[in-house]
């Protein structure tokens, strides 16, 4: 008894605190490729042909990659279109200069060296690079079901100042970052992606903190059916020990969202619903409710596109 009692002192004063967690998720594409037919055909770009060439290999590229080979790739047939346009490739250099300072070295007739500051001319190389591109998707009738321009922030560079820079530094990979950037965006028109979300988590009284951290790595590592069973195993402690329904509404949010990105929705919502009960009016357990209708339909959209959440 003496122990439950201590252990109801502890919950009665932990601090409501979260810890955020990294939770990989499937997001649904913007088209619904399998509502069409469910291949792809990506066709060459118009436009700056090294940037056109390099966006559709990149495309290509990501349609094989995409988590559980949602569409099937054609070279030619696809039953949806995927093109567009580079309006823009560039990497521009420009060398400036200015009068300045040198150090320069210089033998004494003692036989010594020492440095001297002397009058030169200091010269560097300014640059900007900027990538733009429009993305169609249509079908292969020529109804078109998704279209948008791609415009990176261009990130301007510059070399440092020197008596001599030699020639101008190949500043191309920076061109392929935003290039990169952009493809990431343009492929989710039409494939469903993975994307780490951040989840918070009550933290638990001290006694139990292992073990809730325990279940947190479960979800972190992708684990939903094993963090469910942690979850479960603290709240009956909890339970025998006679916490407060404050406590406990923590926990019914934190197994909530472990049902959650298990797909047990059902599950999740029951546990969010006594969440809010046992949360005494905290607006966050009622809007975490709503916030997971929408998870809902993200997810119902990515099994309508072949995938499983």
């Amino acid at each position: 008894m003496a122990q439950a009692n201590r252990m109801i002192s502890l919950l009665l004063l932990s601090a409501c605190s979260t810890t955020t967690v990294q939770v990989a998720v499937t997001r649904p594409a913007a088209v619904n490729v399998h509502a069409h037919g469910g291949t792809v055909t990506i066709e060459r770009f118009g436009g700056d042909g090294t940037g056109a060439q390099k966006v559709r290999d990149e495309l290509v590229q990501r349609t094989v990659d995409v988590v559980d080979h949602a569409v099937t790739l054609l070279e030619a047939g696809g039953s949806v279109i995927v093109g567009g346009d580079v309006e823009s490739y560039v990497n521009t250099v420009e060398r400036k200069y200015k009068n300045g300072t040198c150090s320069e070295s210089v033998k004494q007739p003692n036989g010594t060296t020492s440095t001297v500051q002397q009058p030169c001319t200091l010269s560097w190389y300014e640059g900007n690079i900027a990538f733009v591109a429009i993305l169609r998707v249509r079908t292969s009738d020529g109804q078109i079901l998704f279209q948008q321009r791609y415009a990176p922030n261009p990130s301007p560079w510059k070399s440092p100042a020197s008596k001599d820079p030699g020639g101008p530094p190949d500043y191309a990979f920076m061109l392929d970052k935003l290039r990169t950037m952009a493809t990431t965006m343009m492929a989710r028109a039409f494939l469903p992606y993975r994307e780490n979300v951040g989840v918070q988590l009550f933290d638990c009284v001290s006694s139990l903190k292992d073990q809730c951290k325990r279940a947190a790595g479960h979800l972190q590592a992708g684990q939903f059916d094993a963090g469910v069973l942690e979850y479960g195993e603290v709240m009956a402690k909890m339970r025998k020990a006679g916490a407060p329904p404050a406590e406990m509404a923590k926990l019914y949010w934190n197994r909530s969202i472990a049902y959650e990105y298990g797909g047990q929705w059902e599950e999740a919502e029951r546990d969010a619903k006594d969440a809010v009960d046992n949360g005494e009016g905290e607006d966050c357990y009622a809007n975490r409710l709503r916030a997971m209708a929408v998870s809902r339909k993200q997810a119902d959209a990515v099994k309508e596109q072949g995938l499983a959440q």
